[in-house]
């Protein structure tokens, strides 16, 4: 083997560990990254994405993106019951409803006929 393929190998596997690393540190160690959770709508007062359940009920829904670090510190490893509240100075979490602009990849939309406006969603 020659001198050449040796440091291109030696650089190759340094490259991965860097990469490797930096992909854990981020997402294990600092959490930089959004949480998309569902919570309940209530059609009559805003626009809501919306499913039909198995036994023929619409389910209806508004997507809230968190910061994973917001997630943590107020509900721990368990976010299963928790209620996220976000404050004012948390720019990265908000509500997404069905007339937002990239509201189109979380589902089918149910628009409120009296509130057609679109809302605020950042909190």
């Amino acid at each position: 083997m020659e001198i050449k393929d040796k440091i291109f190998i030696i650089l190759l596997f340094v490259a991965s560990v860097l990469t490797i690393s930096a992909a854990y540190s981020r997402v294990y160690i600092t959490k930089d990254f959004l949480f998309t959770i569902e919570r309940e709508c209530s059609p009559e007062t805003e626009n809501c994405f919306g499913y039909e359940s198995e036994e023929g009920d619409t389910i209806y829904y508004k997507i809230l993106e968190a910061p994973a670090t917001l997630i943590n510190n107020q509900c721990g490893n368990d976010i299963s019951s928790c209620e996220i509240s976000c404050d004012e100075s948390i720019k990265s979490c908000r509500y997404i409803f069905c007339t937002d602009p990239d509201a189109g990849k979380y589902g089918e939309c149910y628009l409120n006929e009296e509130n057609t406006d679109t809302p605020e969603t950042s909190l």
